[in-house]
């Protein structure tokens, strides 16, 4: 609440997790059908009010900084884009190290360009068809 934004909590018990501990998954749900996310997982000697702060400060960064993706699923969507026909346009919160590696990947692979300008990743798809030949 201190950042303005309410607050919806859902509790889950998980006792079928492979990672002992606690986790966060928060969500914000914004105008347009844009949803952006963060998460962590505990580890032993980890306690949940840091898990707490670090995703409650890694989301709150990214709703900051008007992003249409989270920094994690920016890098993940450009191969998804490179496929697809025509030009994807996305808002990133940041340009990660992820982000620069799958661009350059899906470039070499692909011949997509994906370039950035500031924070408006932009990915020429190649119109990718299955069973089409090339």
């Amino acid at each position: 609440m201190a950042a303005g934004y309410e607050a919806q909590i859902e509790v889950r018990e998980d006792t079928q997790a492979r990672q002992r501990g606690a986790a966060l998954a928060l969500f914000a749900n914004l105008t347009g059908g844009w949803r952006l996310g963060a998460d962590g997982a505990g580890a032993p000697g980890r306690p949940a009010e840091v898990i707490g702060r670090r995703v409650a400060s890694s989301l709150l960064k990214d709703l900051e900084s008007r992003a249409s993706l989270d920094q994690f699923a920016a890098d993940q969507i450009i191969p998804f884009a490179a496929l697809a026909s025509g030009e994807s346009r996305f808002r990133i919160p940041q340009v990660t190290e992820h982000i620069q590696s799958n661009a350059w990947l899906i470039n070499e692979f692909l011949g997509a360009p994906v370039e950035i300008d500031g924070q408006v990743m932009s990915v020429r798809g190649v119109g990718f068809r299955p069973g089409a030949s090339r």
